[in-house]
């Protein structure tokens, strides 16, 4: 299995969780993840790098649109389809297992 191929991923994350612990810098023209500081049970939810392509299905191109889709999420679980590249890091303490 290569490692290398990228992949898609979809979750579930708390509305308030995005807001708060996601930070998201655009690479490319995409929004894509620079940091989450999520708590141990959803650290090893997102991965450096990972491209966020949609939130509850609606396709996201920018940073603003990502911050305005969650905003409007009537749900308190937003659902988050990623583009995870392969071999990058998770984005937690390198002593923290991760349950993925």
């Amino acid at each position: 299995l290569d490692r290398h191929i990228p992949e898609q991923r979809v979750f579930m994350v708390k509305q308030s969780d995005l807001k708060k612990h996601l930070t998201l810098t655009e690479v490319e023209g995409k929004p894509s993840v620079s940091g989450w500081t999520g708590q141990p049970q959803s650290v090893c939810l997102f991965h450096k790098e990972d491209q966020v392509l949609a939130i509850n299905d609606l396709h996201t191109s920018s940073v603003e649109e990502f911050d305005m889709f969650v905003s409007k999420s009537l749900k308190n679980e937003v659902k988050v389809t990623i583009l995870r590249q392969g071999g990058r890091q998770p984005l937690h303490l390198p002593n923290c297992p991760c349950s993925d």
